[in-house]
């Protein structure tokens, strides 16, 4: 027999709950495993002996949680509740849920400590949030804020008071026009996506921490000023993607060819690229250990490009020529003689099918 109601901390869910359930779906899984809640607006009402088992039972040994579409009534934030049960909880997951707050993520953080994933993007949670998030998780090493747009930068330089977030080597901030990363010395990943108003002084913010990834895309503020000193403040980094940020130009790769540790360079639509630049690339160290090469549309590019490629590079095993236009059948000559290339993207180029076979 099911009851009209039941408490769930200090809520109740009355006898009118179905009524809300429609597009609320409530995933707490752990590995492979999942326990479906609340499912196509099926609403399964426990007794209050059956919740505290269950909590008890189920919730604490819970590793995995990942809340999905919480966002159509507000009649769902008792959800966040049940969260903070989860003793043993390292990887949350709460993107795009619109009704999650401060007090909510007050109440996840104090009962969930050993967090290690944390996914608040599209959320809107504030600097409040932000200050917890060093009090409580100090084992934090991925967080998403992507889209996030009401903390500040104050509110990033909380992740290094006191014992601080200083495990945190992922740190996303698409779409967060609003700040600038700094005082976080053991971030490792930057990742600016929708992120047009970045100028290169993120960069001059950047230089404490110790980049290894950095990955840009869709930004026209970007320009070659930003690689001036890399070798200097980024010695070790060794994945840049620098997608269609269209200012780039042949100065960038003359200041790339120095960074001994780069594998993977991704330059998709920096279509200011040309030969010149890429063989000023090619003729320092960086071409000794680059794997993974990128240039799709760089339609500046001749077969002189080709040419270096095959002499410089002998550990690259991915390369994407994709609508380089000035390519021509004399390409695949060189391209064959690389024997490390694992795959080869010649699609969109004037190369003939007699040619590539």
């Amino acid at each position: 027999m099911l009851s009209a109601g039941f408490a769930i901390g200090d809520h109740i869910i009355d006898k009118h709950l179905q009524r809300y359930c429609k597009s609320c779906v409530f995933y707490v899984g752990d590995g492979w495993k999942t326990i479906l809640l609340l499912w196509l607006g099926w609403a399964w009402l426990l007794t209050v002996s059956g919740l505290a088992l269950w909590c008890s039972a189920a919730l604490q040994k819970q590793r995995r949680i990942k809340m999905a579409a919480v966002t159509k009534t507000k009649k769902w934030v008792w959800g966040y509740g049940l969260v903070s049960h989860c003793k043993n909880l390292q990887e949350l997951n709460v993107s795009d849920c619109q009704f999650l707050t401060d007090e909510s993520m007050r109440h996840i953080s104090e009962g969930c400590p050993g967090v290690l994933y944390l996914n608040l993007s599209n959320t809107t949670i504030t600097n409040r949030t932000m200050r917890l998030l060093p009090r409580y998780f100090h084992n934090l090493q991925n967080l998403s804020l992507a889209y996030c747009r009401k903390f500040t930068d104050k509110g990033l330089q909380y992740l290094n008071l006191g014992n601080g977030c200083h495990k945190l080597i992922y740190l996303d901030l698409s779409g967060c026009t609003q700040v600038l990363v700094e005082k976080c010395p053991r971030i490792s990943t930057v990742v600016f996506i929708g992120s047009p108003h970045i100028s290169d002084c993120a960069f001059k913010a950047l230089s404490s921490c110790n980049l290894k990834k950095i990955r840009f895309e869709g930004n026209k503020r970007i320009t070659d000023a930003c690689f001036k000193y890399i070798d200097k403040n980024y010695p070790g980094i060794n994945h840049i993607y620098m997608v269609d940020c269209r200012a780039l130009t042949d100065s960038s790769l003359k200041s790339l060819s120095v960074l001994k540790q780069l594998t993977v360079l991704n330059l998709t639509n920096c279509v200011r690229i040309s030969d010149i630049g890429l063989r000023q690339f090619l003729d320092g160290p960086a071409s000794v250990r680059i794997r993974e090469l990128n240039l799709t549309n760089c339609m500046l590019l001749g077969d002189s490009s080709i040419v270096r490629l095959s002499e410089r590079c002998p550990n690259l095993h991915y390369l994407s020529l994709r609508n380089c236009e000035h390519l021509t059948d004399l390409a695949i000559e060189y391209i064959a003689s690389m024997l490390s290339l694992i795959s080869i993207d010649l699609s969109g180029t004037p190369i003939s099918n007699e040619a590539s076979n």
